[in-house]
């Protein structure tokens, strides 16, 4: 099947040979993307539950499925400033499955996304929406304004950026990049990465490492509290930094102004522990 595309009012099921890429812009509702459990299976099937509003368009062309109230190009920042007031009632419930190594693109305005068990990382978007992603490898990319995210179970890369949403993360990540204006961020990871980033204005960052030891430190903080392995650090003039006990170690570099920054001991037993509270700057 190539070159079709389907107007969808209602419930509808539309199943198809093979996917490779699916692009998603879901304004309001639900949209659940999910692997089959079979690796070997090529074909993708899409099973919309619910329309309101505007129709739903479904694309499909050589290997590439988009479906979305309407073509919805604009980069992030553009759709940002797009949809941040939008009072509309377009919303769609969709479930769809596809192969696991499917490049996967999720974007919503109000709705909620769930994305799992992709082989090939992803790109998940959202307003102010709630963001899922559950058993995924890869790179996987998050952005969101003030929806909350939570990414369990991740192996690979994560970058992750966040406006006041809540940002929440276990996994075996093999680098970290964060940036947050006052969303919480709270990370556990069962493996060393090579590089930990962290950007904060006033959110409070929470990262859970096997061994802190192994790591290099660059932070400053204006007047945020730093905690280190459980001891809280002395912030000589905005800036704190320590090298890794045995040998050369790797970066952790965090930039914050006034949000608490925790690093902790110990790999995750798949809860994310709480938010560090912060009850005074240390050094002042």
């Amino acid at each position: 099947m190539n070159g079709e595309s389907w107007t969808v009012d209602g419930p509808q099921i539309i199943d198809l040979e093979r996917v490779g890429s699916l692009d998603a812009t879901v304004l309001g509702g639900r949209v659940d993307v999910v692997a089959h459990d079979d690796p070997g299976r090529t074909d993708a099937r899409v099973e919309v539950h619910a329309v309101d509003g505007r129709p739903l368009e479904v694309e499909y062309a050589g290997d590439a499925l988009r479906i979305g109230h309407g073509p919805v190009s604009v980069g992030w920042r553009g759709f940002v400033e797009r949809f941040r007031s939008y009072t509309g009632t377009d919303a769609a419930e969709i479930h769809v499955a596809v192969p696991a190594g499917t490049q996967v693109r999720v974007r919503t305005v109000t709705g909620e996304a769930l994305v799992a068990g992709l082989h090939d990382g992803a790109y998940l978007a959202t307003v102010s929406g709630a963001l899922v992603a559950s058993r995924t490898c890869g790179t996987l990319h998050v952005d969101t304004v003030s929806g909350d995210v939570a990414a369990s179970e991740h192996d690979g890369r994560l970058e992750m950026e966040s406006v006041s949403g809540a940002l929440t993360a276990t996994g075996a990540l093999s680098e970290l990049t964060v940036d947050s204006v006052s969303g919480t961020v709270t990370v556990a990871t069962s493996t060393t990465p090579s590089v930990v980033r962290v950007n904060a204005v006033s959110a409070d960052v929470l990262v859970r490492l096997p061994d802190p030891d192994l790591m290099d430190y660059a932070v400053r903080c204006l007047s945020g509290r730093v905690v280190v392995d459980g001891e809280a650090q002395h912030v000589s003039f905005g800036s704190f930094t320590r090298a890794a006990v045995h040998g050369p170690g790797r970066p952790v570099e965090v930039t914050a102004v006034s949000g608490g920054v925790t690093v902790l001991r110990g790999a995750h037993d798949g809860a994310v522990p709480a938010a560090p509270v912060d009850d005074g700057a240390v050094g002042r």
